[in-house]
């Protein structure tokens, strides 16, 4: 049975995870599983907020990476989609936090889904110019300089897409 959150309780954990506030998220997790009589990856699975995102996409939007760490540390689906389709690698590829890109990958996202725009995160980070992150997707270390931007058609500051 899914937990029942209030529409408070679900913008405190949406809140926190976006802005890393990671000791209080993991603190309102556990109250809430311990009341629910649950685990708190059932809390986070029930958590979405208007546009059906996930505190995975909000944590990792805004590039926090110990924030997504423990997000994932609890086990919820790392391909979780929102209304327009986008995951947490999306959002975290079209903000250029590389460190949360590389997270997400090594804890097994999928960087071939595509969005209702058709649109995977490669996709997303060429639109935000997010080279290093393009380089990453792309089989480099995401640290492209202006040799790789050359051989990637792309100049600073302006993307070919």
């Amino acid at each position: 049975m899914a937990p029942k959150l209030s529409e408070d309780e679900i913008d405190d954990i949406i809140y926190f995870s976006r802005t890393g506030e990671t000791t209080t998220l993991l603190e309102t997790l556990t109250t809430l599983s311990t009341r629910e009589k649950t685990s708190p990856t059932q809390i986070l699975n029930a958590t979405r907020d208007d546009s059906s995102s996930t505190p995975l996409h909000m944590s990792s939007a805004n590039g926090h990476l110990e924030t997504t760490r423990a997000i994932l540390a609890l086990g919820p689906s790392v391909d979780a989609v929102n209304g327009h389709g986008n995951t947490a690698l999306h959002w975290a590829a079209l903000g250029g936090h590389l460190a949360v890109v590389r997270l997400l990958v090594e804890s097994g996202a999928s960087a071939v889904v595509v969005n209702e725009s058709g649109q995977m995160a490669l996709d997303m980070a060429l639109r935000g110019d997010k080279l290093d992150v393009v380089d990453f997707f792309l089989g480099g270390k995401g640290d492209v300089g202006e040799a790789e931007m050359e051989k990637l058609g792309l100049e600073e500051g302006h993307c070919s897409s």
